[in-house]
């Protein structure tokens, strides 16, 4: 077996000579870290409930096995069962315990008292399931990053990068005037202009000297999107890409940094969400782009003002119930199947059509933005506003507690086996991950229903082998693999 280890890099004290990508001494830390942050999470909620403090588990050890795995891999199908266990466990777990303030959840969850049973085992299995498929998988070490480096560490190389994203950028901000150009076709823009995405990480990688230029630029991109759709997903999204860039393209960094990383990106996510409210408060009187981004700063100064206001009960709470699903899911619950027969795989299979079939073919299929809703919890949803039942409500919908759990876990199991596919391929060109965080991206977006997930990932995957297949200089790039290099190296 060959020695992975490099003589300057203190990964050889993490990883002597291993071929997994999480050791069995890792393992070990892991579960003992997991259960002691669910120890602390439950002290701090004065929740002591087993099968709770379990949830609280299932949210932490996915963000502890991210922080030992991210510089070996990109690990970024991990935040699906994370996301997933905060926005239905611990968000909701938080919200039930201050009636004060939310007696909807409350009322809503005593109504359907199995939640917190389908939320916790959908929560570990959706982790088994991603894991799984990648037990085995060799680590992207050092050794592999600088080899890569070395020998595509040319002028002619970074510029396919640098210019891709450039033309991306570009697409992003017109996306306007191409959709009025060419109907219909909003969506594919806005895939192309993510592209950008790509060529970031992909900077990254190849350690060019643009990634702080094209990191300052997109970070620009990503704000004024914000500012003139008032929807701060995006940019959410973009700061865990952002973590995932700077934690895999790196060379090695110890578990705790990567920690603090993820705490930063938290506590910035927080924060987005404390002034949202005020934002799009102001919003709603008329203002345009540039005041827009005035109430935005002010909004944040104010509250950097009052530091004790950040961490306050309300402000929290008003977060929390941002990201909370559970009321959702409970209402779901408590109309199907009574008032609401299961759909038994009608969404599925329309999701499936409506990803494949061409909407000038097919006008009257399943448009995104929360069809569902209604039919499901028996509310409309506000005026101006698009709301939908996520992951775990349109599988409930759909087939009941027992076979919800089995389909979280299988969701999450093809995640992990596109995770491995392309991890696989990124031990010997670990440019071979930009795309995947690509093709990804929505499946770990917890709020979103399985149409707009099932659309994303089909058509992202669609534009992607356009691209490779297609663009000569990607193709060329892609191609590149470390064995050749190996290869040609003996022959010399």
């Amino acid at each position: 077996m060959q020695d992975i280890r490099t003589n300057n890099s203190s990964e050889a004290e993490i990883l002597p000579q291993t071929t997994a990508l999480l050791t069995k001494a890792e393992i070990r830390n892991l579960i003992i870290v997991s259960v002691l942050g669910a120890i602390i999470l439950a002290s701090i909620l004065n929740v002591w409930d087993f099968w709770l403090m379990l949830g609280f588990a299932g949210f932490i050890a996915p963000l502890i096995h991210f922080c030992l795995v991210g510089s070996r891999s990109l690990a970024f199908p991990l935040f699906l069962p994370a996301t997933f266990a905060f926005q239905h466990v611990v968000s909701s777990v938080y919200l039930y315990q201050h009636p004060l303030f939310y007696t909807k959840n409350r009322m809503i969850l005593s109504l359907a008292p199995s939640y917190f049973t389908l939320a916790v085992l959908a929560t570990w299995v959706m982790y088994m399931g991603v894991i799984i498929p990648v037990r085995r998988a060799k680590p992207i070490t050092n050794w592999h990053k600088d080899e890569f480096v070395s020998h595509i560490g040319t002028v002619q190389y970074e510029n396919v990068i640098v210019t891709t994203f450039w033309v991306s950028v570009f697409i992003g901000l017109s996306r306007g005037l191409l959709t009025k150009i060419i109907p219909n076709t909003a969506f594919l823009w806005l895939l192309l202009s993510q592209v950008s995405y790509v060529a970031l990480l992909a900077s990254g990688i190849v350690r060019s000297k643009q990634f702080t230029v094209m990191l300052v630029v997109l970070t620009a991109f990503e704000i004024m999107k914000a500012l003139q759709s008032t929807i701060f997903h995006p940019a959410v999204f973009f700061l865990l890409i952002v973590c995932c860039v700077v934690v895999f393209s790196k060379r090695y960094w110890p578990p705790w940094r990567i920690a603090v990383l993820i705490m930063a990106v938290t506590l910035s996510i927080y924060l987005l969400q404390c002034i949202k409210g005020d934002y799009r408060a102001h919003v709603n009187w008329g203002i345009g782009t540039r005041s827009r981004a005035l109430v935005l700063y002010k909004s944040f100064l104010g509250l950097m003002k009052s530091p004790k206001e950040i961490f306050s009960e309300k402000k929290i709470g008003m977060a929390m119930d941002r990201f909370d699903q559970s009321q959702i899911v409970g209402l779901i619950m408590v109309r199907v199947p009574k008032i609401e027969p299961y759909a038994k795989g009608e969404t599925i299979l329309n999701s499936i059509y409506a990803a494949l079939v061409p909407r000038v073919l097919a006008p009257n299929k399943y448009r995104a933005g929360g069809e569902y809703f209604f039919r499901f919890t028996g509310y409309e949803s506000s005026p101006g506003t698009s709301i939908n039942i996520g992951q775990l409500g349109e599988l409930y919908a759909n087939f009941g507690p027992q076979i919800t759990v089995i389909a979280c876990g299988v969701y999450a199991f093809l995640l992990g086996l596109m995770w491995m596919v392309f991890h696989n391929r990124g031990i010997e060109n670990p440019l071979w991950m930009a795309w995947f965080t690509f093709i990804a991206l929505f499946m770990i977006k917890c709020e979103d229903g399985m149409g707009e997930i099932t659309n994303h990932v089909v058509k992202s995957a669609f534009v992607a082998f356009v691209i490779i297949k297609f663009v000569p200089a990607w193709q060329e790039l892609l191609g590149i693999k470390l064995r050749l290099f190996r290869e040609r190296k003996a022959k010399i």
